[in-house]
């Protein structure tokens, strides 16, 4: 599934998994690891996130470590 600026996402990694919901502030191309997609994600924490104690944050995430949230009505 094609990652874009303003998609609503979830984290499915150690760092990330804890976190409520994400939405895509900024994508960029990591030329360094072949043209990796990377997103610039503004993220809503939960309290069982064992990284961070914050209530939100901004982090850059590689597409393989998020995931799109499908409109589920």
């Amino acid at each position: 599934m094609v990652l874009k600026k303003g998609d609503l996402v979830r984290g499915k990694k150690p760092w990330n998994e804890g976190t409520i919901l994400g939405i895509i502030l900024k994508e960029r191309k990591l030329q360094t690891l072949g043209a990796v997609s990377s997103f610039k994600i503004h993220w809503i924490n939960s309290e069982e996130n064992l990284m961070t104690s914050k209530p939100s944050y901004v982090t850059w995430e590689v597409a393989g470590s998020v995931e799109k949230i499908r409109n589920e009505c």
